[in-house]
């Protein structure tokens, strides 16, 4: 378990691979997490990344705003549905793109992407309603 935002800053900065990995996978209190959050905003994207963040953590990271943090919550499973539909209005293509191919989005994220003014985020639905 991760005990501390600079033992999490550590890990996630160390050569070591071992150490490296515990940063994406090893669990740590919420408290941790939004230590990290506060003090270390270059280190958003690697919260984000780690397996076993709680959903209140993804809802602090997704408040942040940041683009690269919300990328990532975009492709990740553990994401709320609400967060989902929310990030169906970004103006980032790549995002809206991404959440096409979530397999988790909500119905209402679905037609709303069917609806997008990029013509690759509704050829990704489409394909998607298809089974394809």
């Amino acid at each position: 378990m991760i005990e501390s935002a600079e033992e999490f800053v550590r890990l996630r900065t160390s050569t070591v691979m071992e150490e490296y990995n515990r940063a994406a996978h090893d669990s740590a209190p919420d408290e941790v997490w939004y230590d990290v959050i506060e003090r270390y905003p270059d280190m958003w994207f690697w919260v984000a990344h780690n397996k076993s963040i709680s959903e209140a953590v993804i809802r602090r990271l997704f408040n942040t705003g940041d683009c690269k943090v919300l990328s990532f919550l975009a492709m990740k499973r553990k994401t709320p549905g609400d967060l989902l539909l929310q990030l169906c209005y970004t103006g980032d293509q790549w995002i809206r793109f991404t959440l096409a191919r979530h397999p988790k989005l909500p119905p209402a994220a679905i037609e709303l992407l069917a609806n997008d003014r990029s013509a690759e985020v509704r050829e990704a639905i489409q394909k998607r309603l298809k089974g394809k």
